[in-house]
């Protein structure tokens, strides 16, 4: 027979097996990226069956699409693409994919009804709260408060028997989405345009203050090996603050294809192939470490030991390339004054846009500063011709 002191003891083993399991457990937040999707081909469809099996399976946190979300955009709310190209698309049965899915426009964004999108946000959470719409059910939560915001979270990084005695150590995640065109010369509104530099500088300035990770969204890439080879704009501006402030990591779309570039530890990341698959480069970018045709998404992990990104095949599930990045210790830093900073944020509120043309394909930043040396060579060239026409006068 079994005395109550051993049992008590079975118990205690018991407990202890379980606290150093428990112990053990790792915590980290994991998100998906998708750019390109919105193609209403079969591949697209393929990819996005994958994509919901990798959110399911992997516990996937919520979704992250850098821009060109539909090809030459939406008419207006009522058009077919959203039923086509987006909730048939997307929609699970099992509600994994009741997820955020947070987003900014493209270039294809801005040829259509651009407002239309930005009305979608307030669509998926307010009419969600408000009444049981079925054609809501299974979706994404369409996120796109502004043209431009930022979003923090944190996770817990351990889950063990210490944290119901000494709390735990959170780690704080902050999201930058931008509008790459609205941050060109090209962007016709230049109130609008000042108003998101403004924003996105003081966003970097505090962010290395409170943060463990900084992600920054948007749909041009500032280096590729794809068809855009980047862009000369965002490279000259962009890119300097994105190192000062000790960004992880850059997503973008735009291009068709996936890739991950090292730029000085700051992982380039283009996943342009939601909805359909590339070419493959002529020659590649330097420091170029991944790059691939195939349509695809990436599946991104962040821990206490830095960040993980998974390049995934659409069409078979493989994971081609899997790149890890150590976490930064950022001497900016500042543990205590969370609060008083976070407060020092600009606000995130809806910058109302009008009517106005597509946006140019090309790279203004180019098109502005080539038509400077086409200037330049045409004084040149005259100078030069009246210089020869001089000498031959006076012979």
């Amino acid at each position: 027979m079994v005395s109550r002191v051993e049992r008590v003891l079975a118990k205690i083993a018991l407990f202890a097996i379980l606290a150093s399991h428990v112990a053990v457990v790792k915590c980290q937040l994991r998100f998906a990226s998708v750019g390109n999707w919105g193609t209403g081909s079969k591949l697209q469809k393929k990819i996005a069956e994958t994509l919901k099996s990798s959110i399911a399976n992997d516990r996937v946190t919520f979704i992250v699409s850098p821009g060109s979300n539909f090809e030459y955009g939406v008419t207006g709310p009522a058009d077919d693409k959203w039923e086509m190209q987006f909730q048939s698309v997307y929609r699970s049965e099992d509600g994994s994919m009741e997820i955020p899915m947070f987003t900014v426009l493209g270039a294809g964004d801005w040829q259509g009804d651009f407002n239309a999108q930005i009305n979608r946000n307030q669509q998926a959470y307010l009419t969600a709260q408000m009444t049981e719409k079925t054609d809501m059910k299974g979706l994404p939560r369409w996120t796109m408060p502004n043209w431009w915001y930022h979003y923090y979270t944190h996770f817990a990084t351990t889950a063990s028997m210490s944290l119901l005695k000494s709390g735990h150590k959170d780690m704080s995640v902050g999201f930058i989405f931008i509008d790459t065109w609205i941050l060109s010369n090209a962007f016709p509104y230049k109130d609008v345009t000042n108003a998101a530099w403004a924003d996105l500088k003081k966003v970097l300035e505090i962010a290395p203050r409170i943060l463990d990770y900084i992600i920054v969204v948007g749909d041009k890439p500032i280096q590729s090996s794809g068809p855009s080879k980047g862009d000369s704009q965002l490279a000259y501006y962009l890119l300097p603050l994105l190192r000062e402030a000790q960004v992880d990591a850059y997503i973008s779309g735009y291009d068709h294809d996936m890739e991950i570039i090292d730029s000085n530890g700051i992982s380039l990341i283009v996943t342009g192939n939601g909805g359909s698959s590339g070419r493959r480069p002529v020659m590649k970018t330097t420091n170029s470490l991944f790059f691939s045709e195939k349509g695809g998404f990436c599946i991104h992990e962040l821990n206490a030991d830095g960040m993980e990104t998974k390049f995934v095949n659409g069409d078979t599930g493989e994971v081609m390339y899997t790149h890890k990045q150590p976490i930064k210790k950022r001497q900016q830093r500042q543990y205590g004054s969370e609060v008083q900073n976070v407060s020092a944020l600009p606000n995130v509120s809806l910058y109302p846009i009008g009517e106005m043309a597509s946006p140019t394909q090309m790279d203004a930043f180019i098109k502005i500063v080539g038509t400077i040396g086409l200037i330049i060579a045409g004084i040149h060239i005259t100078l030069l011709s009246g210089t020869t026409l001089g000498k031959a006068a006076a012979i």
